[in-house]
């Protein structure tokens, strides 16, 4: 978005996404971000994250995007305390913030998903910790609008315009170091709410 697609920040290889982290969604510029547009009825996307942030400047994650004042993020990123932890950022126009206590995860890949439908949207990670007969999408943070107020207490709107823009959902990875490090995307789902229609590159959980 905003940028040409080059190796130096993007590789596609072997159905998996690589990206350099660098400039922060709030810059508007410089952005490893890749998404499309959310389907205006709503749409089911999911991935898969690998990363290993080393800093709280580092992260790595899932992102529904309208412009650098209006996003929300699903991210893996680091806690001094916990170690690498999933985290739920969002922001709607001056206000940011994390509505739901980190999650700690740690290593490997991790499977993320956001749904929206008639008006609510939720983040989903598929937990792995509990063992056998305990796996399974978990809800993180509060369901929320998915429309141009962008909170989740904001009124009904739609995916498609407002005025924040048109809503783009993908993957992305920022770095405030500088060191530029590495996240892989794997097995894309994506299906438009209620049609049948459905991109992946297998079958997904």
């Amino acid at each position: 978005m905003r940028r040409h697609a080059d190796p130096s920040w993007l590789v596609l290889a072997d159905g998996r996404l690589l990206l350099r982290g660098d400039g922060p969604l709030a810059a508007g510029h410089r952005l490893s971000l890749v998404a499309r547009p959310a389907a205006g009825q709503g749409f089911d996307f999911r991935v898969v994250v690998s990363g290993e942030p080393d800093s709280p400047l580092c992260s790595a994650g899932l992102v529904l995007f309208r412009a650098g004042t209006h996003w929300h993020h699903l991210h893996l990123g680091w806690d001094e305390a916990l170690g690498r932890v999933l985290r739920l950022r969002v922001r709607a126009g001056d206000d940011e913030g994390e509505p739901a206590a980190p999650v700690p995860v740690g290593q490997g890949p991790l499977r993320l998903r956001l749904s929206a439908e008639e008006g609510r949207a939720r983040f989903r990670w598929y937990d792995t910790r509990g063992g056998r007969g305990r796996t399974g999408w978990r809800t993180i943070g509060p369901v929320f609008d998915p429309g141009p107020g962008g909170g989740p207490t904001a009124g009904a709107g739609a995916l498609d315009g407002g005025p924040a823009g048109p809503a783009y959902v993908g993957v992305f990875a920022q770095d405030g170091t500088g060191r530029r490090s590495r996240a892989t995307f794997g097995e894309p789902y994506y299906r438009v709410a209620g049609s049948g229609v459905s991109s992946s590159t297998e079958d997904v959980v």
